[in-house]
């Protein structure tokens, strides 16, 4: 059991910071100055809780034993937080 706690945790913190470094770069999307600023704070918002949750469940799920190639799991991954969010 700690060890899936543990996955759930870096998992946590992998999604946290995928989601950092996507926010960093949104100022830099001429499209984001052009957004309404409520929904743009919503949306980030939204973006980061489904970083974290994906990247927790991808480490739950790497700690119980599920490790497919990063070829693989990278996208499946990228598409899973999009989906997400």
């Amino acid at each position: 059991m700690g060890s899936l706690l543990s996955g759930l945790l870096r998992g946590s913190a992998a999604g946290a910071a995928g989601a950092a470094a996507f926010l960093a770069t949104a100022p830099l999307d001429a499209s984001a100055a052009r957004a309404d600023r409520a929904r743009l704070g919503s949306d980030l918002l939204a973006g980061t809780a489904a970083g974290v949750g994906v990247g927790a469940l991808a480490g739950v799920l790497r700690a119980a034993g599920v490790r497919p190639p990063a070829a693989v799991s990278g996208p499946l991954l990228g598409l899973a937080a999009a989906a997400a969010s």
